[in-house]
């Protein structure tokens, strides 16, 4: 465990070794499948590619995406917003700013979860750039063959955050959707990061 604190702002970084054992890509899975779930197993539905073509509309509801983890990242159908689940809870951040906790019947075309459990711990001294907070994590994966899911607990000098627009049929592609996007700034505040490390 490597603990850094400075000033006012804190960050403690929480990574979670995750062997992708068994990714689950674009198929939903019968109502039991959370019996069974592999806590080493990051479960992503569709892939960034559709994503990226325009596909934005998908048939998983958010109850099926919780049975395969705790925490993830995605987004709703129309590109309605962020998607941030953390400690099982599934967060719409949406384009006018407000945060909503989703209701499990709303679907989505893309979203990447996992069940997360801390394997390294580092506490780190700041304050840091987000550069600078990226490498020492980097530093301390084990290996970078390996994919990761990362918890960042701490207080923010500065933080930005977007969202995307709900958009309408026919759908454009991600890149062209995302031109029109609104960006939050926030200054000194309090958060939890989360964001996947996956080998090049």
């Amino acid at each position: 465990m490597i603990r850094m604190t400075g000033n006012k702002y804190t960050y403690l970084a929480i990574l979670a070794i995750v062997f992708i054992s068994g990714m689950l890509i674009g198929v939903a899975m019968d109502n039991g499948h959370d019996e069974g779930v592999n806590n080493d197993t990051i479960y992503q539905y569709s892939t960034i590619s559709s994503l990226m073509q325009g596909v934005f509309d998908g048939d998983m509801s958010i109850g099926d995406i919780k049975g395969y983890g705790d925490a993830g990242l995605g987004t709703f159908n129309a590109l309605d917003g962020e998607m941030v689940v953390l400690d099982g809870t599934v967060y719409q951040i949406r384009y006018d700013g407000a945060v909503l906790v989703t209701g499990d019947d709303v679907k989505t075309p893309f979203a990447c979860v996992t069940s997360f459990e801390k394997d390294i711990v580092m506490d780190v001294e700041g304050p840091y750039s987000m550069e600078d907070l990226e490498l020492r994590i980097l530093d301390a994966l084990p290996s970078e063959n390996l994919a990761y899911v990362i918890r960042v607990d701490g207080n923010f000098e500065h933080m930005r955050t977007r969202s995307p627009r709900p958009q309408q049929t026919p759908y454009p592609d991600l890149v062209t959707a995302l031109e029109d996007q609104s960006i939050f700034e926030f200054e000194d505040i309090g958060g939890t990061v989360i964001g996947f490390w996956s080998p090049a």
